[in-house]
């Protein structure tokens, strides 16, 4: 191998982009910043999901105790090195407030700012050459980590001095703003930021969405899309009518019993729809799921039933169908959405690592749909690990659930 492909190499392996092109990140949340499960053991698990990502926080209280004096805790120092380790690449979110200053609220004098901002640098050295991604705050526009809701204003603010001395310390860094929460992606939030200028002080831009308590075809994995396809349409019209990177840093649907529940099967098959739909999306540069464990064992508690396993490990249906459609997707490329006559049916297709074509294919809501594919050469549904075996008929007529179902061929044809 020539030089110059070694250094190629090298810098797509800090930007997180392999020779061939971008890598979409299928992302998990987890909670190790806040020393909650068993690290080793749940990284093993994310691994084997087939997940490439982790979304986790160094908090700026831990990190810095006394002013001016700072240090990695070691939970973030373990769960950090171990994670990478495994191959997995850390999404860090720099937050919450530090009672250092401004009584432990959001960094919004000058003197907290700057605060900020030196803990932002000490992390990012810190973690030179291992993490590559740093999310700046997290859901600015609520209370979350017991501040008050922050302004649009203090929010740029903020992100046009860390920025510019982040990307100092590294220049491959990709630097995420906004970590906007749902409400503030519908409110007026997430437009002020942008007339504010916040895409001229970040490498992209992340957001949230949880439709889980919505009704009917508004909580499918279908109206997500339609969701993240008007923030694209917002964002590009604040970048000369260009597409800018987005990040869908939160999601997903709780497993609780009662209102806005939804049953571990169905939370599974809508990880399966979304992860497929989210790919054929060049603009989208990776989704994370919310969560990876359950946050408890109250199975009415809306937070405690998040997770793709239990508080014991055991994994729910979600567990099993990222699992699936990772084996899927994972090294293939091309991805596109089927435009279909049926408006019930939806169905994605990309080419596979040997050369195959593939579509995943499925149906929304009740009622029957059929489809006719020629050219079928193997099926697969999301639950089976392997194709199904034997000689199947050309054409092929399929009776659709919505489960996704696979089909692969040399040359595919929907009819």
């Amino acid at each position: 191998m020539r030089p110059i492909s070694i250094y190629l190499l090298i810098f797509a392996y800090f930007w997180g982009i392999p020779a061939h092109g971008q890598v979409f990140l299928i992302g998990l949340s987890t909670h190790f910043g806040q020393n909650k499960g068993d690290v080793q053991a749940n990284l093993n698990l994310i691994h084997q999901s087939g997940a490439n990502s982790i979304r986790d926080e160094v908090f700026w209280q831990g990190v810095e105790h006394q002013r001016g004096q700072y240090a990695i805790p070691k939970n973030s120092e373990y769960y950090v090195t171990s994670s990478v380790a495994l191959g997995l690449q850390p999404l860090l979110s720099l937050d919450y407030g530090n009672p250092l200053y401004d009584h432990g609220d959001k960094p919004t004098s000058d003197e907290a700012i700057e605060g900020y901002a030196r803990y932002a640098e000490f992390v990012a050295r810190h973690f030179k050459g291992r993490v590559s991604m740093y999310e700046i705050w997290n859901e600015w526009d609520g209370g979350v980590g017991k501040t008050t809701p922050g302004t649009p204003q203090a929010y740029v603010k903020l992100l046009k001095v860390v920025y510019p001395r982040l990307k100092k310390i590294d220049p491959n860094l990709v630097i995420v703003a906004g970590g906007v929460s749902g409400g503030g992606v519908r409110g007026p939030f997430l437009r002020e930021i942008l007339e504010l200028g916040a895409l001229s002080s970040a490498d992209g831009l992340s957001f949230h969405q949880y439709i889980f308590s919505s009704k009917g075809n508004r909580r499918t994995p279908e109206a997500l899309i339609d969701n993240i396809n008007g923030v694209e349409e917002l964002v590009r019209s604040y970048n000369g009518n260009k597409q800018f990177p987005l990040y869908l840093t939160e999601t997903g649907w709780p497993t609780h019993s009662g209102p806005g529940g939804t049953s571990a099967e169905e939370a599974g098959n809508f990880l399966a729809r979304t992860m497929l739909l989210a790919r054929t999306l060049p603009f989208l540069r990776g989704v994370w799921w919310y969560d990876f464990k359950d946050d408890g064992p109250n199975p009415e508690r809306t937070e405690d039933n998040f997770g793709l396993v239990r508080t014991d490990l055991s994994p729910k249906p979600g567990f099993l169908a990222l699992s699936a459609v990772t084996r899927w997707i994972n090294e293939t490329e091309s991805f596109s959405q089927v435009k279909m006559s049926d408006p019930a049916i939806s169905a994605v297709k990309f080419n596979t690592a040997d050369g195959h074509e593939a579509i995943a294919i499925w149906k929304r809501g009740s009622g029957r749909s059929r489809v006719r594919i020629m050219g079928v050469s193997a099926i697969q549904a999301l639950q089976d690990r392997s194709p199904t075996p034997g000689t199947l008929l050309d054409p092929l007529d399929l009776e659709l659930q919505e489960v996704p179902i696979l089909v692969t061929g040399r040359k595919l044809d929907l009819q």
